[in-house]
């Protein structure tokens, strides 16, 4: 014979029993997951990024027909060429870089001093806690002090490459200049100086080779 089961009921005093017994313990958890939600917010720097887009196009090229648009390798000798791939490591070079700097006079904006301050993450403060390393002064490398003196733009010249992105778009001549900082000013400025640069080069390196 086959009787019915009922469904055990849900006994609210027993839970509440419960959370009366383990109380202190959801309060501690609680009181760690403010307390780390709290230092990440603190701790977090918001990045801001600028684009810049630049046509890139080989010196002597012919204007395209309506044909030549809807030919299916109308951008294969272009795009594809040795010309854009040229193009490309030139908006990665440092010597570009180096004519941003010199232009906007970066090594006294405040914003480019900001990027030198890399704050830590969670975990790093946590360890450095932990093992008092933060009782002794940290010091930079002699090697690379050195070479801050001896080259002063070459700090810079890395920290902006860094934070450079140069993103070609498919199936285009085009090409996004991307730049990241915690300063919306300073990013909006270098791809601004960068794109204008570049096509500076561009006509100065045309001019040196008609010269020639």
């Amino acid at each position: 014979i086959n009787k019915p089961v009922g469904k055990k009921e849900i006994d609210l005093v027993e839970y509440w029993q419960i959370i009366r017994k383990r109380k202190w313990v959801l309060v501690s958890v609680t009181a760690i997951l403010v307390a780390l939600a709290v230092i990440i917010s603190i701790t977090t720097t918001p990045l801001y990024q600028a684009t810049a887009t630049i046509l890139i196009e080989e010196p002597g090229s012919s204007v395209l027909t309506i044909q030549d648009l809807l030919s299916s390798n109308a951008y294969s000798t272009d795009v594809l060429g040795t010309y854009f791939k040229t193009q490309l490591k030139i908006l990665q070079s440092r010597s570009l870089v180096e004519r941003v700097i010199k232009k906007m006079s970066l090594d006294s904006r405040p914003e480019l001093q900001s990027l030198q301050k890399r704050r830590s993450s969670l975990f790093q403060m946590l360890k450095r806690f932990v093992t008092l390393s933060w009782l002794a002064p940290r010091r930079a490398p002699a090697a690379e002090t050195e070479t801050a003196l001896a080259d002063p733009y070459s700090l810079y010249a890395k920290m902006i490459l860094d934070h450079l992105i140069i993103q070609p778009i498919p199936e285009t001549r085009l090409v996004d200049v991307k730049f990241r900082s915690t300063s919306a000013r300073l990013a909006a400025d270098i791809v601004n100086v960068l794109a204008q640069e570049f096509i500076n080069f561009t006509v100065e390196s045309r001019f040196e080779a008609t010269k020639q």
